[in-house]
C-alpha cells in the first residue's frame, strides 16, 4: 500500500477520533464512515475476482454499521439501532469469515493460533454474555460471527501476521464496544474503540493487498 494512501488514511482516522465528541448527524456518520468506505474503494481498484467483491461487501456492511451506531447516540431509537449496527456488522464478519475460511492453509504455527482465537473469544463469550440482558441472543450470534472470522484469518493463506492482527483488533475493538455498554462504561472508550477498528480494518486489507501484489 502506498505511503500516500496511509497517510490519508489514518489522518481521516484521526480526524473522527479527535473530533467525534463535536460531530452528529450525517456529518459526524459520515466522516466516521470515510476511513472505511476508502478501504472500499481502494480494494475495489487493486483486487479482482471473489476478493474484489467480497471485501468490497465486508467493508461495505462495515460502513453501513458504522453509520448506524453513530446514529444510535442519544437517539430514542438508540436500542434499534444499535442492534441494526450490530447486524451490519455481523454481515461484515460473516463475509469475511467466509472468504478466509474459503482460501484456507495449514501449518503448525497455525494451529496455535486457531487454538488462541478460540480461547480469546470463549473468554470474551463469557465475561459479556451474562450482562446483555434481552439482547444474550443476537450478542451470542456476534461473537460466533466474531470468532469465525478471527480463526478463519488465523488459517487463511493470505500473510498471516498482517491478517491475523487485523482480525485480533477487530475482536478487541468489539469487546470493548460490549464492556463500555453491557458491563462498565468508562472515560475514553471511544477513542479504545476507534483507534483499534480504524487499525484493523487497515491491517486486514494490507494483508489481502500485500499478497494479490505479489502474485
Amino acid at each position: 500500500m502506498k505511503h500516500t494512501f496511509t497517510a490519508v488514511y489514518f489522518l481521516l482516522s484521526a480526524l473522527y477520533i479527535v473530533f467525534m465528541e463535536q460531530l452528529s448527524g450525517f456529518m459526524g456518520a459520515g466522516i466516521k464512515a470515510l476511513p472505511v468506505i476508502l478501504l472500499m474503494f481502494l480494494v475495489s481498484w487493486r483486487l479482482a475476482g471473489v476478493w474484489r467483491s467480497a471485501m468490497v461487501v465486508a467493508l461495505l456492511f462495515s460502513a453501513g454499521g458504522d453509520i448506524l451506531l453513530s446514529f444510535s447516540h442519544g437517539s430514542r431509537h438508540s436500542s434499534d439501532l444499535f442492534l441494526a449496527g450490530l447486524g451490519s456488522f455481523l454481515m461484515a464478519q460473516l463475509v469475511y469469515a467466509g472468504l478466509f475460511w474459503t482460501h484456507r492453509t495449514s501449518g503448525p504455527g497455525r494451529v496455535g493460533l486457531v487454538i488462541f482465537a478460540f480461547v480469546f473469544m470463549s473468554v470474551a463469550g463469557l465475561l459479556v454474555v451474562p450482562y446483555t440482558g434481552d439482547m444474550q441472543a443476537p450478542v451470542m450470534a456476534y461473537i460466533l460471527a466474531i470468532g469465525a472470522m478471527l480463526m478463519g484469518a488465523a488459517i487463511c493463506d493470505r500473510p498471516v501476521n498482517r491478517l491475523f492482527a487485523g482480525a485480533l483488533l477487530f475482536a478487541l475493538s468489539d469487546l470493548v464496544i460490549a464492556v463500555n455498554k453491557f458491563i462498565m462504561p468508562f472515560a475514553w472508550s471511544g477513542i479504545v474503540i476507534m483507534a483499534t477498528y480504524y487499525m484493523a480494518q487497515y491491517f486486514i486489507v494490507v494483508g489481502v493487498l500485500a499478497w494479490s501484489d505479489k502474485h
